[in-house]
């Protein structure tokens, strides 16, 4: 009898959503902190670099998670970080509204769930690599 290949469960997929948002979040409320001790208004400062510190730590947190929940996982692992991306969107969107009353940036969204699904086809292919060299 053949094993079956192993999966990520709901609770796996379930702490890489908070993972994700922990990893991403650190970064926000720190520059958050340096802009109020520095008396710093967000909107004078250039579009662009906002967007850098909006989309990169959200991107390198959806990055982290996603890597790690496919790790998890013996098959199908881009459909793992669109999965994981998902659980992403939903937590981060509900820890948000809850704890500010407003919606999160559809920019950060975005980029949390991008950063899943590369991160799911990037360790689907370094696993069947893995497998590749195995089987020569």
């Amino acid at each position: 009898m053949q094993k079956k290949p192993r999966t990520p469960g709901f609770d796996e997929y379930l702490a890489g959503a908070f993972f994700s948002y922990t990893v991403s979040i650190i970064p926000l409320l720190f520059t958050s902190y340096l802009f109020q001790i520095h008396n710093i208004d967000p909107s004078s400062l250039d579009p662009s670099l906002l967007l850098v510190l909006v989309v990169t730590p959200n991107f390198f947190g959806g990055t982290v998670a996603g890597y790690a929940v496919a790790r998890r996982s013996e098959i199908d692992h881009r459909m793992v970080g669109v999965k994981t991306g998902l659980g992403c969107l939903l937590l981060n969107g509900l820890i948000t509204g809850l704890l500010t009353g407003q919606t999160q940036s559809p920019l950060a969204l975005a980029s949390v769930f991008f950063g899943c699904v590369f991160s799911g086809f990037l360790y689907g292919r370094i696993y069947q690599k893995k497998i590749n060299a195995q089987n020569k």
